[in-house]
């Protein structure tokens, strides 16, 4: 994602046309329905077939979104400054990473018909920041829990500081049956309410008939119906 101005001057065309196509990509990326967060090219596939399959099932838009921690980029004490640039010796640098995602992402276009008003966005630089400005408006976010450095720090920013609903993809390879096997686990917490408020647009379809509930350090409740699944629970997707 480029910071410049379409506005300047003193970009040849070219250039401006390339910052114009960037303003639209990113448009594009934080108005989507569901959002594709690539910070690991390892599990960039697996993170664009849910997000594929969740976007379908509600009939809205995808996009992705590369993020990732570019200490060039970064305002931070020299500890974590130095801890990112070790990262290089073993990941590359923040474009060979972007790079290697971009494959990923391109590859993934070609295996099917479809995709190709598919974009992808990049943002390089601090990281919080870059998954506050990709993932604020999207009501669904696909993004992986483990990998790199990147992965696992964008998982907890879009937890505990953007507080998005976010669909972590199974460790083992992804069969296309979405949400074929929900759990709810219920704890009395405000923030289980929202999860499941937030995810009403999935849970609500007819794959909610196909769940079932738990209450946490209670007894289990199973073969709940559909209504107490995804009105008074947080959710849980399991493979």
């Amino acid at each position: 994602m480029s910071n410049a101005h379409s506005n300047d001057s003193s970009l040849k065309p070219s250039q401006q046309a390339g910052v114009i196509f960037a303003d639209h990509v990113h448009k594009v990326a934080v108005h989507a329905d569901v959002l594709a967060l690539l910070p690991d090219p390892a599990t960039a596939r697996l993170c664009l077939d849910v997000a594929e399959d969740a976007a379908r099932a509600v009939h809205g838009t995808m996009a992705a979104a590369h993020v990732g921690a570019d200490p060039e980029c970064m305002i931070a004490a020299s500890e974590e400054i130095d801890l990112q640039m070790l990262r290089e010796l073993e990941e590359g640098s923040p474009r060979e990473r972007l790079e290697r995602v971009t494959r990923a992402f391109e590859d993934w276009k070609r295996d099917r018909p479809g995709r190709e008003d598919v974009l992808l966005d990049d943002c390089r630089g601090d990281l919080s920041r870059c998954v506050s400005t990709e993932c604020h408006e999207t009501a669904l976010v696909v993004a992986p829990s483990r990998g790199n450095l990147d992965a696992r720090d964008a998982f907890h920013d879009l937890l505990f500081k953007e507080r998005k609903l976010v669909l972590v993809p199974p460790p083992s390879p992804y069969d296309g049956n979405l949400l074929g096997h929900v759990m709810i686990a219920w704890k009395p917490h405000d923030h289980t309410q929202r999860a499941v408020v937030a995810a009403r647009r999935w849970l609500g379809r007819p794959i909610a008939s196909r769940c079932s509930a738990s209450m946490t350090n209670r007894t289990a409740v199973t073969n709940s119906r559909p209504v107490s699944c995804w009105t008074n629970s947080a959710l849980m997707v399991k493979s």
